[in-house]
């Protein structure tokens, strides 16, 4: 059997570099592009804070199964509120 496509990059090649391009989008701190940390101070909190605010079109609301597009925009605050209704996590993309 041929064992080669099954190995790593070897000397001389590169490996798939969308995984540590991936990987630092996700570890960048939000508030670098985004502005997020006025919302991350509401983890934590139900998501009923959110009715009483006028959010601009930077800001995105994600409910459990609600479909949002995979897109990465640097200036988005994406807010995750899980089943209970509970905000669990803000972040940039």
């Amino acid at each position: 059997s041929n064992t080669t496509a099954e190995a790593g990059p070897t000397e001389g090649q590169i490996a798939d570099p969308t995984e540590g391009q991936i990987a630092g989008q996700i570890d960048r701190p939000a508030a670098d592009s985004c502005d997020a940390a006025p919302f991350r101070r509401l983890i934590g909190k139900p998501d009923s804070v959110f009715h009483v605010m006028d959010l601009p079109e930077t800001v995105r609301l994600i409910h459990p199964g609600t479909p949002v597009t995979r897109d990465h925009r640097p200036a988005r605050v994406n807010i995750e509120i899980d089943a209970s209704g509970t905000i669990v996590k803000v972040w940039c993309g």
